[in-house]
């Protein structure tokens, strides 16, 4: 028996014969039979060394003995150091190999193992390799190991060599991502035990919550509301997921208490951070149609975060309304299927750098009569007249509750005036949307002729342009230099001789 037949069986290892049979007896009967079985040359890891083939081919109702391991060590000392290319093409380590594929019973044991081993050696050059190796793994051995259920005792040593390994901005993606995965919905086995949890929660400083039907609050969840790190977190992250009972309709059925449960644990986790001076960023995504119970008390916690710098929130169903005023530091603010009163934009409008509404509803000022309502893009325009730093801004399908604005060209002038913005999109027609919700700005040769002198601008997005000729020439006769891309809905422009001739002006101008 020589390498090539060894490689040959484990190429076969698919056989129900040898997948359904005693894998380590297998190995034990080769190896007696073929002690020099290893090429150290292939480029896959169960054909290069047998630790690997058998930590890929043991099934979950074997167990592999731990002198076994050492063994087959000893054949290849080597092979505990080695780059390999695991199955999917990315390369691991024997650590990375074994979170990722091991599927024994003892897996954590044979982790442990593994661990010991490969981190043994302590010379500089070794964990220069290390480091280099670590940063290189197609996927976190943290992440994987969080994935598949490997013990506390995994988890924990693994933490602590990703922070040792990991340059900064790598460790937090992983640390970020592992304790992501964490604290999701769960699987068969349930949701991971409080101590996992805190752990990852002293080395980050994000919390991620997904409540979808499957959402039971576990231990973990106790232990978080009174921990002092809730009030760490730098970013926080809901995602509120379609409950099973919800009807056609967007109703729930049954009792509505199912969807007070449904939300509560991101409700008493916003009740219990008071204050909260280094929360940056508040990501809140809802396929299910929120509780004003929740959208109250986000109001609330929004006014008591004095740091935040970017907030995005989402709603796939009815729009909600959340009570923004309050922030006045924002950089970033991205917000889907919101009520909006019309102040609650002033202080974003003239601070932000990045904004974007989309299907968005202006609703009417409460405090005045029907014919003494704002006109919100008057008040847009004069908020945004003090924003010296705007760079993107994105008005999609927004809707309003009372009358049409009249205040398009203060809205336009703001707009042409702001020196930094680079992108602009103002699609506000919505075909689909009843008569009555429908808002449609019809953009003059005047409005374009402003767009076209804004020097930083670099994208421009439209709709609804003036049908008469000339309204492309407009846009393009002050010779936007700096304009890359340019997309108009195809039923919204008339392109007339004279805009095509400006058309092909502007191609050819070397200097745009």
């Amino acid at each position: 028996h020589d390498s090539p037949s060894w490689r040959s069986w484990l190429e076969s290892r698919r056989m129900d014969r040898y997948k359904k049979g005693n894998t380590v007896r297998s190995f034990e009967l080769l190896l007696s039979l073929s002690p020099k079985t290893s090429s150290g040359h292939s480029r896959q890891p169960w054909t290069a060394y047998p630790l690997f083939a058998l930590l890929f081919c043991c099934n979950s109702s074997e167990e592999i003995p731990i002198a076994f391991l050492k063994r087959l060590c000893g054949l290849n000392p080597r092979a505990l150091y080695e780059l390999v290319r695991a199955p999917n093409g990315k390369l691991a380590t024997i650590v990375s190999c074994v979170t990722q594929y091991c599927k024994c019973r003892n897996k954590s044991e044979v982790a442990m193992f593994v661990i010991s081993r490969y981190f043994r050696p302590n010379s500089e050059p070794m964990k220069e390799y290390r480091r280099k190796a670590h940063r290189r793994l197609g996927e976190s051995t943290l992440l994987s190991a969080v994935i598949r259920r490997f013990s506390d005792e995994v988890i924990s040593t693994l933490i602590q060599k990703e922070l040792e390994l990991c340059p900064p901005d790598l460790l937090k993606k992983r640390l970020d991502l592992a304790l992501k995965t964490a604290l999701g919905p769960g699987d068969a086995e349930g949701r991971y035990p409080s101590s996992v949890v805190e752990s990852l929660l002293r080395h980050t400083d994000s919390l991620y919550i997904d409540c979808d039907s499957r959402y039971e609050p576990d231990g973990w969840h106790d232990n978080l509301l009174t921990s002092s790190l809730l009030n760490t977190r730098r970013s926080i992250e809901f995602r509120i997921g379609r409950d099973d009972r919800v009807d056609a309709v967007g109703e729930i059925d049954g009792d509505d208490e199912y969807g007070y449960i449904f939300l509560e644990p991101s409700i008493s986790i916003l009740e219990n951070m008071p204050e909260n001076h280094v929360l940056s960023s508040l990501c809140i995504v809802a396929s299910e149609d929120l509780l004003d119970e929740f959208c109250d008390e986000v109001s609330r916690f929004l006014s008591r975060c004095t740091a935040l710098r970017m907030l995005r929130v989402s709603c796939a169903f009815s729009h909600r309304t959340f009570d923004i005023s309050s922030l006045t530091n924002l950089d970033e603010l991205t917000l889907n299927n919101i009520f909006l009163s019309p102040q609650s934009l002033h202080s974003t409008l003239s601070t932000a750098e990045n904004i974007s509404l989309d299907r968005c509803r202006m609703l009417q000022d409460q405090t005045r009569t029907l014919e003494v309502q704002p006109d919100f893009l008057e008040a847009w325009g004069r908020a945004l007249r003090q924003n010296p730093r705007i760079r993107q801004f994105q008005m999609i399908h927004i809707g309003f509750e009372v009358q049409e604005p009249e205040g398009v060209d203060e809205f336009v002038e703001a707009l042409s005036t702001r020196s930094t913005l680079e992108k602009l999109t103002l699609t506000c027609s919505e075909p689909n949307a009843p008569r009555l919700d429908r808002f449609e700005l019809t953009w003059e040769a005047s409005h374009m002729r402003k767009f076209g002198s804004m020097g930083s601008l670099q994208h421009l997005q439209i709709d609804n342009m003036g049908r008469g000729p000339g309204v492309l020439q407009a846009l393009l006769s002050p010779r936007p230099r700096n304009l890359r891309s340019l997309k108009v809905e195809k039923d919204s422009i008339f392109v007339s001789n004279i805009d095509w001739r400006e058309l092909l002006d502007f191609l050819s101008d070397p200097d745009c």
